[in-house]
């Protein structure tokens, strides 16, 4: 990311977050995360317009990713990130964290596949 800090826009462009009835940004599924979730404070300016920084953003994938990817509700979603589990909760949490690192390096994998396949593309134009 170039930017220290995101606003609430272009953190639920960057993170894919869209109503699913009018596949739109919803900017205000964030809004309502922050009232959920503790750790998510964005920094308030000009008129209460809400700025991200990376700490916080990355908190965000983790909740929609619980949240929206894997169907769990909000009090689950918070006691795993707030660690308040228990010995049977804990595989749970290690799953969950696991395959998420797993679909971030997918998405990371993908990303450079895509930017590969580009650049030899525009070599074969060149050329």
């Amino acid at each position: 990311m170039n930017k220290k800090f995101l606003t609430v826009s272009e953190v639920a462009k960057l993170l894919g977050i869209k109503n699913k009835k009018t596949g739109k940004f919803a900017t205000y599924i964030l809004r309502s995360w922050e009232k959920e979730f503790k750790s998510i404070k964005p920094l308030k300016l000009f008129g209460g317009r809400r700025y991200y920084d990376y700490k916080q953003i990355e908190t965000i994938k983790k909740i929609k990713y619980l949240v929206q990817d894997k169907g769990l509700s909000i009090k689950i979603s918070k006691d795993l990130l707030d660690n308040k589990l228990n010995k049977v909760d804990e595989n749970l949490y290690k799953s969950i964290n696991n395959e998420y690192l797993k679909n971030k390096i997918l998405n990371k994998a993908k990303l450079i596949k895509n930017r590969v396949q580009d650049l030899k593309r525009w070599r074969k134009k060149v050329t």
